[in-house]
Formats: C-alpha cells, structure tokens, sequence
C-alpha cells in the first residue's frame, strides 16, 4: 500500500500568528559595525551588521569556524565585540553590568 503525503499547505491553511511581522518592525536585536579578534589576530567577526526584528525567525548558518557561535554569545553578553556595538531592545549590552545580567 502506497501511503500519499499530506498536501502542502495553502496561503490560507497557515495561521495568522506564522506570518511575518510587517515592515519596518521594532528591532530586538543589533549588531552595527562588529568585529571580534582573539589571540593571534584570528577575526571571528569582522564588521558585521545585522537587524533582527520583533517576531521573526532566523537561522545562522555556516562552515566550521564562521562566527555563528560567537554572535550568540554577544546577543547573550557571554562575550563583549573588539570593535561595534551590540544592542538588545535598544539598549546597549556594553552599557549593563554583568551583575545584573541574569546569569
């Protein structure tokens, strides 16, 4: 017995709360002008912008070495740019203390 796949779904199958957030959204995230060196001259990030708006989904993708967990541990403050600024809700990650980060 061949069993058939559900059909894919139609414009009006997905509901409202999928779609993506309008334009010109409310940022959450940014990273304006970020690079991160480590011992060695070893650039991790090298100037590097990105606006990530209320409500939408991302993935970060990338060979081996590429950055992907270093921009995690900046959104995070596990890690703190050479150079730039990283922003969370408009905020400064560089401008709070780490005791009251919460972790």
């Amino acid at each position: 017995m061949v069993k058939k796949d559900k059909p894919m779904e139609t414009p009006q199958d997905i509901p409202e709360s999928a779609e993506c957030p309008p334009e010109g959204g409310e940022v959450l995230v940014k990273l304006e002008n970020v690079s991160k060196t480590y011992k060695g001259d070893f650039f991790a990030l090298e100037n590097v912008n990105v606006e990530i708006k209320k409500g939408e989904f991302i993935s970060i993708v990338g060979a081996s070495g590429a950055g992907k967990s270093t921009i995690l541990k900046m959104i995070y403050a596990e890690e703190a740019p050479t150079e730039g600024e990283v922003y969370f809700d408009g905020i400064a990650l560089s401008g709070i203390s780490r005791r009251k980060l919460p972790f």
